[in-house]
């Protein structure tokens, strides 16, 4: 049974292997084609701008659609390129758990023969994830973006669920590009937050800040409440002002 089940995932390993190198080469191709676009439409529209001056307007008209071609262009090459990276991760995990359970099978296979060798195995297992470097636990399988270091425990708990189900299947979409969960994402501290979980390079961040954070959104929400309560207190002054003044007697 076990040199079936070594043989088995040998082949299934050799297999994929291949296939994922495939996909990863298309991936770097379509990113090289991107890129060329991109350095294209950089190139035209720096010599736009220095020509643009002296340009009849005709060839100002050409030269901008030339332009924005160019970037259409690249962007559906990001998509493209981004659809197949997802796709390439929906193969990986779809393999992880056919493994997985082909383990479980072997396990209790072998359980059957011998009983409590799995018992062993398994603390041997956690005896050396123990021993780990701490680079790989932090890049191994189920690795969670770090938030800012001052994330409530609520928050985190509950990052830690989404996280758990994002394993299965996650198709909840987060920040303000309504996209998937990948990357750094930190948590607005507003509980009544609508989106709650952003990314960072979207909400103009490169690394979660000390402290509590709102979205700007939120932000946004709390100056106007802060600017409407400021005027009904200044107009609640006006009227306790006007009330105390004595009444002036008018001339005859």
């Amino acid at each position: 049974m076990a040199m079936v089940f070594l043989h088995d995932f040998l082949e299934l390993n050799d297999e994929f292997s291949q296939e994922f190198k495939d996909m990863l080469k298309k991936i770097g191709d379509v990113d090289a084609e991107h890129q060329d676009h991109m350095d294209s439409a950089r190139q035209a529209a720096e010599k736009f701008f220095k020509d643009a001056p002296k340009l009849p307007a005709e060839e100002e008209e050409a030269r901008v659609k030339t332009w924005l071609n160019q970037l259409l262009e690249a962007k559906k090459l990001c998509q493209d390129k981004k659809a197949m990276a997802q796709h390439a991760g929906a193969r990986l995990d779809k393999l992880l758990k056919h493994l997985d359970g082909k383990l479980l099978d072997f396990e209790k296979e072998l359980e059957a023969s011998n009983p409590g060798c799995t018992v062993k195995l398994k603390e041997q297992s956690l005896l050396l994830d123990t021993e780990e470097s701490p680079y790989l636990v932090a890049k191994g399988r189920g690795y969670l973006s770090r938030g800012r270091s001052s994330m409530t425990p609520r928050k985190t708990q509950a990052r830690k669920a989404e996280t758990a189900a994002a394993e299965e299947e996650d198709s909840t979409l987060y920040c303000i590009c309504r996209q998937l969960s990948h990357g750094d994402m930190i948590g607005c501290d507003n509980d009544n937050c609508e989106i709650q979980w952003f990314h960072l390079p979207c909400v103009g961040l490169t690394v979660a800040p000390e402290g509590s954070w709102y979205c700007p959104m939120c932000l946004r929400d709390m100056q106007l409440a802060a600017e409407k309560k400021k005027k009904q207190q200044q107009q609640q002054q006006q009227q306790q002002q006007q009330s105390g003044e004595p009444k002036r007697k008018k001339r005859k």
